[in-house]
């Protein structure tokens, strides 16, 4: 017995030691947040008044099962103040009738019918309509077998690589734009050439009719995801370090994008993956708060927690597979936003792993010595000893630390925000309708970090298997 719980004391030892490592990740951010801020002041980019550019937009939908979405997707592209060019549709073989309800609302739009493709892969029709007296022509493809987004993508590319095509934005068939998306998306693209990708705020669009799953769906889109694309991804976007965009609405350079051969289909995070190979080209991703889209998102924690797995287990596998060639390129501050945006959360697993092991010492009447019980050494002539030794006397009491912790953490931020963003009521009322679901925010942290811990095993096996993961 004596051997086995000294075993455990070591074993406690390390994994508080690997709890510190795991959050001194973060520190990195939160110098880069004081940086930004020294440097930056209350200043903030609001591309307010702005030229419309010239620049030509295509608008690439890939497309499965949205019946109930894809005709306000469309609408809301034809109502953009800068039109795009071109829209090109890819069916990835639905079976609930979205084709049809492409083609009632071409039929509606009074649109003439240009040409039919036929190749061996897809086939589909192109169209030309006018809105606002502008020519838009639209093409409406049909894979003939379930390829996944990235294939679809890149068959959308090849149908439009000789186009006279500045930039190109990619769109979900569950996301819809506000009317100045694309403008404000290619004012900043213009400003920038490095820029090879950019992408803007996404929002929750449709609430489900349940009050729990809408509340974790406001919870997670409207909460955690508003607070993290405020602060981290726009510190990172300031750095020209940012680990990847917003997929459902990401504006491409077709020049950077034909330099890297179009989308990676070796992950199951095409967003995260190609950002690293446009780095990798010289290229940075943006990030732009002013720009809104909205997005449906399910509120079953089943359904979230699977996505987050399918993410990160790509987000993983793309890491693991370029490491070498971004560490090559010295690409150092991208590397280091990668590993605290995919690995810092496996402080909370780290957490739960050493549990049970606290418990048994606790059990045994063998104390550990870990980081609870370092403070409350140092501090033992203050009141924070009294605090610190009851934690440590009570393992899981922990995991209620761990959620105040996580808590605070989230309502001071959401706090901070809304003083910062004072000036865009926009934001500000997203913030104060969003605040109040801060404790089941940090339910989602937790499940993100335990989906972290399960897809890390399944990437490298990915990788080991060569296993191609690219459908959706």
């Amino acid at each position: 017995m004596i051997e086995i719980g000294s075993l455990f004391i070591q074993i406690d030892k390390l994994l508080d030691i690997i709890k510190l490592l795991f959050m001194c990740l973060w520190t990195i951010p939160i110098y880069r947040v004081y940086r930004l801020l020294k440097s930056l002041g209350d200043q903030e980019e609001s591309p307010q008044s702005i030229k419309l550019s010239e620049a030509r937009v295509a608008v690439a939908i890939p497309a499965r099962n949205v019946k109930h979405y894809i005709r306000k997707v469309i609408l809301s592209l034809l109502k953009q103040r800068k039109l795009p060019d071109l829209i090109i549709l890819i069916d990835d073989s639905s079976t609930d009738g979205t084709l049809d309800e492409v083609q009632s609302l071409i039929h509606e739009r009074e649109a003439t019918l240009k040409r039919i493709i036929e190749q061996k892969k897809y086939y589909g029709i192109e169209y030309e309509l006018y809105m606002r007296h502008k020519l838009i022509r639209m093409i409406v493809l049909r894979l003939k077998s379930h390829s996944g987004k990235s294939r679809a993508l890149n068959v959308a590319l090849n149908v439009i690589c000789n186009e006279n095509i500045d930039y190109l934005l990619v769109l979900d068939a569950d996301t819809i734009l506000e009317p100045d998306y694309i403008e404000k998306l290619t004012y900043v693209m213009e400003l920038d050439p490095q820029i090879g990708v950019i992408s803007g705020l996404v929002r929750l669009w449709l609430l489900d009719s349940n009050p729990i799953r809408r509340a974790f769906a406001k919870a997670f889109r409207e909460l955690n995801s508003l607070i993290y694309s405020l602060t981290i991804r726009k510190l990172e976007s300031a750095y020209g370090t940012m680990p990847n965009v917003n997929g459902c609405c990401a504006l491409y350079r077709m020049e950077a994008l034909k330099r890297i051969g179009g989308f990676p289909e070796d992950s199951l995070a095409e967003d995260a993956v190609i950002t690293w190979e446009l780095a990798l080209r010289g290229y940075k991703a943006s990030f732009l708060p002013d720009a809104i889209a909205y997005t449906v998102d399910s509120g079953s924690v089943w359904q979230l927690f699977k996505r987050m797995v399918r993410m990160v287990r790509g987000g993983y596998q793309g890491f693991i597979i370029r490491l070498r060639k971004l560490a090559r390129k010295r690409l150092w501050q991208l590397i280091t936003s990668i590993i605290y945006n995919y690995f810092g959360g496996l402080a909370f697993v780290v957490n739960l792993v050493d549990l049970p092991i606290s418990i048994y010492l606790l059990k045994h009447g063998l104390g550990g010595w870990g980081l609870l019980e370092y403070l409350a050494y140092i501090t033992h002539l203050s009141p924070l000893s009294l605090v610190f030794t009851f934690f440590s006397a009570h393992p899981l009491m922990l995991c209620l630390l761990s959620y105040l912790t996580g808590l605070s953490g989230l309502v001071i931020s959401g706090i901070c925000l809304l003083v910062y963003y004072r000036k865009k009521p926009y934001l500000t009322s997203a913030l104060k309708n969003a605040i109040k679901y801060a404790p089941l925010g940090v339910l989602l942290v937790w499940l993100q970090s335990i989906a972290c811990m399960i897809a890390l095993p399944l990437a490298v096996y990915d990788i080991l298997t060569g296993g191609n993961k690219c459908r959706w």
